[in-house]
């Protein structure tokens, strides 16, 4: 899944796709950024089981991480992404 964001102060989000939760970090800058997100960046809650594929996912959500301030991000575009697989290989865990 890929966005861009402005935003002019590090934040940190809670990225939910279902019963999988991924931790973000909006960066700072000027300029509008640019992000990919691969499905296997979110764990299951209940089972730490990282997700698969996004094809079953039926709802997301975005929450501030206790402290930041999520009104301070503009999100635009959000689109499917077809990830670079040298990319996502190096985005799994070990």
């Amino acid at each position: 899944l890929g966005f861009k964001f402005y935003c002019t102060e590090p934040q940190t989000l809670i990225f939910s796709a279902d019963d999988y939760d991924a931790e973000i970090e909006i960066t700072a800058s000027d300029n509008w950024q640019t992000m990919v997100i691969p499905a296997n960046k979110f764990i299951n809650r209940a089972n730490q089981k990282r997700m698969g594929k996004w094809e079953n996912i039926a709802a997301l959500h975005l929450k501030p991480k206790v402290g930041a301030d999520m009104t301070k991000v503009v999100f635009a575009q959000f689109k499917w992404e077809v990830p670079d697989k040298s990319a996502a290989k190096s985005n799994q865990a070990p």
